[in-house]
């Protein structure tokens, strides 16, 4: 599981459409888990570090060129 650990504004729509586009463009399935304050993406284990290194790839060109600290979170169940 994946989660975006970052505060959303209420209103915020679409914001996990990039995420779950980049992902499929990798060839990962994602199924979203969107709760009230945090949202997760559900994807196969042997999936999960290469879906972190594509949204944290992401994550640093969005960013540009000074260093971030990334939102996602990776979790083993």
């Amino acid at each position: 599981m994946i989660t975006f650990e970052t505060s959303l504004a209420l209103d915020l729509v679409g914001y996990l459409a990039p995420a779950a586009e980049r992902l499929a463009r990798a060839g990962i399935s994602v199924v979203p888990q969107c709760g009230y304050r945090t949202d997760h993406l559900l994807v196969r284990e042997q999936d999960l570090e290469r879906a972190a290194g594509v949204l944290e790839a992401w994550i640093a060109a969005c960013a540009g060129p000074a260093p971030r600290r990334t939102a996602v979170a990776k979790r083993r169940r």
